[in-house]
Protein backbone atom coordinates (compact mmCIF):
# COMPACT_ATOMS: atom_id res chain seq x y z
CA UNK A 1 0.00 0.00 0.00
CA UNK A 2 1.92 3.22 -1.36
CA UNK A 3 2.00 5.96 1.60
CA UNK A 4 0.98 9.47 0.78
CA UNK A 5 2.84 12.19 2.16
CA UNK A 6 2.35 15.58 2.70
CA UNK A 7 4.85 16.72 -0.33
CA UNK A 8 2.35 14.40 -2.70
CA UNK A 9 -1.04 16.62 -1.58
CA UNK A 10 1.13 20.00 -2.24
CA UNK A 11 2.07 18.63 -5.56
CA UNK A 12 -1.36 17.77 -6.73
CA UNK A 13 -2.74 21.21 -5.44
CA UNK A 14 -0.43 23.32 -7.19
CA UNK A 15 -0.21 21.34 -10.40
CA UNK A 16 -4.57 21.68 -10.02
CA UNK A 17 -4.71 25.08 -8.41
CA UNK A 18 -7.42 26.20 -10.84
CA UNK A 19 -9.02 22.97 -10.49
CA UNK A 20 -8.93 23.23 -6.51
CA UNK A 21 -10.64 26.89 -6.45
CA UNK A 22 -13.33 26.06 -9.11
CA UNK A 23 -14.71 22.94 -7.28
CA UNK A 24 -13.94 24.67 -4.09
CA UNK A 25 -15.98 28.03 -5.27
CA UNK A 26 -18.97 25.69 -6.87
CA UNK A 27 -19.14 24.06 -3.11
CA UNK A 28 -19.24 27.38 -1.35
CA UNK A 29 -22.02 28.48 -4.23
CA UNK A 30 -23.96 25.78 -3.77
CA UNK A 31 -23.70 25.53 -0.09
CA UNK A 32 -25.03 29.42 0.09
CA UNK A 33 -27.61 29.01 -2.52
CA UNK A 34 -28.72 25.72 -0.42
CA UNK A 35 -31.14 27.94 2.23
CA UNK A 36 -32.62 29.54 -0.60
CA UNK A 37 -34.13 26.62 -2.29
CA UNK A 38 -34.89 24.68 0.45
CA UNK A 39 -38.65 25.39 2.04
CA UNK A 40 -38.20 26.85 5.36
CA UNK A 41 -40.49 24.89 8.13
CA UNK A 42 -41.43 25.83 11.25
CA UNK A 43 -41.86 23.54 14.15
CA UNK A 44 -44.95 23.85 16.91
CA UNK A 45 -44.33 21.86 19.99
CA UNK A 46 -46.20 21.57 23.58
CA UNK A 47 -44.98 19.65 26.46
CA UNK A 48 -47.50 18.04 28.78
CA UNK A 49 -47.24 17.03 32.71
CA UNK A 50 -48.86 13.26 33.52
CA UNK A 51 -49.58 12.81 37.01
CA UNK A 52 -51.89 10.89 39.35
CA UNK A 53 -54.16 13.37 41.72
CA UNK A 54 -53.18 11.72 45.07
CA UNK A 55 -49.61 11.65 43.93
CA UNK A 56 -47.78 13.06 47.36
CA UNK A 57 -44.85 15.79 47.66
CA UNK A 58 -41.47 13.34 47.02
CA UNK A 59 -40.62 14.86 50.36
CA UNK A 60 -42.76 12.31 51.97
CA UNK A 61 -42.91 8.72 51.00
CA UNK A 62 -45.95 6.92 51.83
CA UNK A 63 -47.41 3.89 49.65
CA UNK A 64 -50.28 5.19 48.02
CA UNK A 65 -47.94 8.25 47.32
CA UNK A 66 -45.60 5.73 45.78
CA UNK A 67 -48.24 3.42 44.06
CA UNK A 68 -49.64 7.31 42.44
CA UNK A 69 -46.37 8.06 41.06
CA UNK A 70 -45.45 4.62 39.48
CA UNK A 71 -48.98 4.68 38.13
CA UNK A 72 -48.04 8.44 36.58
CA UNK A 73 -45.02 7.14 34.70
CA UNK A 74 -46.82 3.97 33.28
CA UNK A 75 -49.38 6.04 32.14
CA UNK A 76 -47.12 8.71 30.81
CA UNK A 77 -46.22 5.73 27.93
CA UNK A 78 -50.04 5.70 27.29
CA UNK A 79 -50.21 9.41 26.75
CA UNK A 80 -47.51 9.34 24.36
CA UNK A 81 -48.85 6.54 22.00
CA UNK A 82 -51.96 7.93 22.16
CA UNK A 83 -50.56 10.88 20.83
CA UNK A 84 -48.39 9.54 17.81
CA UNK A 85 -51.57 7.10 16.89
CA UNK A 86 -52.87 7.29 13.77
CA UNK A 87 -56.66 7.64 15.26
CA UNK A 88 -55.81 10.43 17.01
CA UNK A 89 -54.41 12.60 14.39
CA UNK A 90 -56.98 11.15 12.10
CA UNK A 91 -59.71 12.40 14.68
CA UNK A 92 -57.35 15.74 15.59
CA UNK A 93 -58.04 16.42 11.74
CA UNK A 94 -61.61 17.13 11.62
CA UNK A 95 -60.55 20.05 13.92
CA UNK A 96 -57.80 21.32 11.75
CA UNK A 97 -60.34 20.66 8.91
CA UNK A 98 -62.79 23.02 10.39
CA UNK A 99 -60.08 25.65 11.73
CA UNK A 100 -61.07 28.97 10.30
CA UNK A 101 -57.73 30.51 10.57
CA UNK A 102 -56.53 28.27 7.81
CA UNK A 103 -59.81 29.14 6.08
CA UNK A 104 -58.87 32.87 6.63
CA UNK A 105 -55.29 31.77 5.09
CA UNK A 106 -56.87 29.78 1.79
CA UNK A 107 -55.07 26.71 3.28
CA UNK A 108 -55.96 23.45 1.45
CA UNK A 109 -56.84 20.87 4.28
CA UNK A 110 -58.72 18.49 2.08
CA UNK A 111 -55.74 16.21 2.13
CA UNK A 112 -56.62 15.79 5.61
CA UNK A 113 -59.63 14.01 4.97
CA UNK A 114 -57.57 11.41 3.07
CA UNK A 115 -56.44 8.46 5.17
CA UNK A 116 -53.27 7.87 3.42
CA UNK A 117 -51.56 11.57 3.33
CA UNK A 118 -52.47 11.34 7.08
CA UNK A 119 -50.25 8.35 6.90
CA UNK A 120 -47.30 10.82 5.32
CA UNK A 121 -47.79 13.58 7.22
CA UNK A 122 -47.73 11.73 10.52
CA UNK A 123 -44.01 11.20 10.04
CA UNK A 124 -44.38 15.05 10.92
CA UNK A 125 -45.25 14.42 14.28
CA UNK A 126 -42.57 13.72 16.98
CA UNK A 127 -44.03 12.28 20.39
CA UNK A 128 -40.52 12.24 23.00
CA UNK A 129 -40.95 11.23 26.89
CA UNK A 130 -38.25 14.08 28.17
CA UNK A 131 -38.91 12.92 31.59
CA UNK A 132 -40.59 10.40 34.19
CA UNK A 133 -43.88 12.33 33.49
CA UNK A 134 -42.94 14.74 30.49
CA UNK A 135 -44.52 14.07 27.11
CA UNK A 136 -42.72 16.36 24.21
CA UNK A 137 -45.40 17.11 21.41
CA UNK A 138 -44.13 18.25 18.21
CA UNK A 139 -45.33 19.24 14.82
CA UNK A 140 -43.38 20.46 11.90
CA UNK A 141 -45.29 21.87 8.35
CA UNK A 142 -44.41 24.40 5.78
CA UNK A 143 -47.04 26.23 6.96
CA UNK A 144 -46.23 27.80 10.44
CA UNK A 145 -50.23 28.32 11.32
CA UNK A 146 -51.18 24.56 9.98
CA UNK A 147 -48.69 23.09 12.58
CA UNK A 148 -50.02 25.82 15.45
CA UNK A 149 -53.34 24.41 14.82
CA UNK A 150 -52.30 20.84 14.46
CA UNK A 151 -50.62 20.93 17.91
CA UNK A 152 -53.98 22.64 19.41
CA UNK A 153 -55.96 19.84 17.86
CA UNK A 154 -53.88 16.80 19.11
CA UNK A 155 -54.36 18.36 22.51
CA UNK A 156 -58.10 18.96 22.34
CA UNK A 157 -58.46 15.16 21.30
CA UNK A 158 -55.88 13.81 24.33
CA UNK A 159 -58.15 15.56 26.73
CA UNK A 160 -60.95 14.61 25.18
CA UNK A 161 -60.54 10.80 25.26
CA UNK A 162 -58.98 11.74 29.02
CA UNK A 163 -62.31 12.94 30.02
CA UNK A 164 -63.84 9.35 28.49
CA UNK A 165 -60.88 7.14 30.59
CA UNK A 166 -61.92 9.82 33.54
CA UNK A 167 -65.54 8.72 33.47
CA UNK A 168 -64.96 5.09 32.95
CA UNK A 169 -61.67 4.00 34.44
CA UNK A 170 -59.27 5.60 37.02
CA UNK A 171 -60.40 9.76 38.03
CA UNK A 172 -57.55 11.11 39.29
CA UNK A 173 -55.46 10.77 36.15
CA UNK A 174 -54.46 14.06 35.07
CA UNK A 175 -52.46 15.54 31.87
CA UNK A 176 -52.11 19.25 31.70
CA UNK A 177 -49.80 21.64 28.80
CA UNK A 178 -47.46 23.06 30.59
CA UNK A 179 -47.66 26.05 28.63
CA UNK A 180 -48.83 27.52 25.56
CA UNK A 181 -47.63 26.00 21.46
CA UNK A 182 -43.84 27.34 20.79
CA UNK A 183 -43.64 27.75 17.23
CA UNK A 184 -39.63 27.70 16.06
CA UNK A 185 -38.68 28.67 12.68
CA UNK A 186 -35.95 25.81 11.12
CA UNK A 187 -33.16 27.81 10.00
CA UNK A 188 -30.16 25.96 8.13
CA UNK A 189 -27.29 27.75 8.63
CA UNK A 190 -25.59 28.82 5.45
CA UNK A 191 -21.92 29.82 6.71
CA UNK A 192 -22.29 25.67 7.79
CA UNK A 193 -23.68 24.71 4.84
CA UNK A 194 -21.28 26.92 2.62
CA UNK A 195 -18.48 25.81 4.60
CA UNK A 196 -19.48 21.94 4.01
CA UNK A 197 -19.51 22.76 -0.08
CA UNK A 198 -15.93 24.25 0.20
CA UNK A 199 -14.37 21.20 2.02
CA UNK A 200 -16.32 18.73 -0.49
CA UNK A 201 -14.87 20.63 -3.62
CA UNK A 202 -11.36 20.14 -2.23
CA UNK A 203 -11.79 16.47 -1.09
CA UNK A 204 -13.60 16.43 -4.96
CA UNK A 205 -10.44 18.28 -5.89
CA UNK A 206 -7.62 16.27 -4.66
CA UNK A 207 -9.73 13.00 -6.07
CA UNK A 208 -9.51 13.92 -9.39
CA UNK A 209 -5.85 15.51 -8.64
CA UNK A 210 -4.52 12.36 -7.73
CA UNK A 211 -6.30 10.33 -10.21
CA UNK A 212 -4.40 12.63 -12.58
CA UNK A 213 -1.46 12.02 -11.27
CA UNK A 214 -1.73 8.25 -11.37
CA UNK A 215 -2.67 8.29 -15.18
CA UNK A 216 0.26 9.75 -15.94
CA UNK A 217 2.57 7.82 -14.24
CA UNK A 218 0.84 4.73 -15.83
Amino acid sequence: MDIILLSDYLRVIKKNIALFILLTLIGVVIGYALPKIIPVTYTSSLDFYVRHKTQTSPLFYTYDGYYSTQSSVDFTQTVAGFLESLSTVANASQLVIADPSLKQLNVNTSNYANADYLQKFQKNISVKITAPQIVHLSITDPNKQVSIVWTNAIENELLQNLKILNEQGDSNFSVDAISSPITTENIINKYILMAVGGLLGIFLSFIIGFARDDKKNH
